[in-house]
């Protein structure tokens, strides 16, 4: 029997497959922002999300243990030089027809996950705008007469995502560490937000038959808020990742001038903030208005 010799095996495997959560959270993020659009959001989003990440891991862990169990076999040769060599080990070993099969359905989801986020994103915008929480809020807020969109909020993220991927010269990996940086600060703050908000007695309890963590929400606030922290450490430390920490430095540091200086002020006036508290942009019919 002739032993195979040993390949060498590039170091930091395991911290590279412990970052692969840090994008999957993002779908989360991304399900709670879209949960208001479906009916009887409290009950039906936690067990649709977690049914959701149920499946996605079940199939991604099969696909990635029958690669992994084919990976080794492979000559180092058969792979070298190939665009994606996943696309390509399934075409040799199962033939073209599964890798066009494979193709078209990872494309379809990267297109719908796009779309989605920019759904999620625009609709934060809109939301947020409709509170007067934004620069420019009122048109921000506003509809289209004959489409009911939110016109405004979709052509400023537009040009937000132009203008980042020209900045970073269409470098998929630098978006990505930008979101997820940002998403994972927006995560912490808000587990902190939760956690004063316990504290004091400001969260009622879930009501009978709607999902809640009853006594298990500090230490899912500890395990979230230490994960939030290593997260982001990754994210900034690393000499790489510099300019993506300088970039959302400069944004969080732009949003806490905006807070200071005016956004505080509104909502100390009763002039911005939630729906109870403060009333919404000018209903202007020239502008539109949405109650989504």
């Amino acid at each position: 029997m002739v032993e195979q010799p040993r390949r060498e095996r590039p170091p930091g495997r395991v911290a590279l497959a412990a970052l692969l959560p840090v994008y999957v959270l993002l779908g989360w993020e991304g399900a709670a922002d879209l949960a208001e659009e479906t009916t009887a959001p409290r009950r039906t989003t936690p067990p649709a999300m977690i049914r959701a990440v149920a499946v996605s891991g079940a199939m991604g862990l099969i696909v990635f243990a029958l690669l992994a169990i084919d990976l080794p076999s492979a000559p180092a040769t058969f792979l070298s030089g190939s665009g994606n060599p996943v696309l390509h080990l399934v075409g040799a070993r199962v033939g073209g027809v599964a890798r066009a099969i494979m193709t078209v359905v990872a494309f379809a989801s990267l297109f719908a996950c796009l779309i989605a986020n920019m759904a999620v994103a625009t609709r934060m915008v809109f939301a947020l705008a409709r509170d007067r929480m934004l620069p420019g809020s009122t048109a921000l807020a506003s509809v289209g007469r004959r489409t009911g969109a939110p016109v405004a909020a979709i052509l400023v993220i537009t040009a937000l995502a132009v203008v980042l991927n020209l900045l970073n010269a269409g470098l998929v990996e630098k978006i990505f560490a930008m979101v997820g940086l940002t998403y994972y600060l927006t995560y912490a703050l808000t587990l902190i937000a939760a956690a004063i908000a316990h504290r004091k007695g400001r969260i009622p309890p879930a009501p009978e038959g709607v999902f809640g963590l009853g006594r298990w929400l500090w230490p899912t606030l500890v395990v979230g808020l230490v994960w939030c922290a290593a997260v982001i450490v990754v994210l900034t430390v690393p000499e790489e990742n510099n300019q993506t920490a300088v970039t959302v430095v400069v944004g969080v540091g732009l949003g806490f001038l905006w807070w200071l200086f005016a956004l505080r002020r509104r909502i100390s006036a009763g002039r911005a903030g939630p729906p109870a508290q403060a009333a919404p942009p000018s209903a202007d019919p020239s502008h539109g208005r949405s109650t989504a």
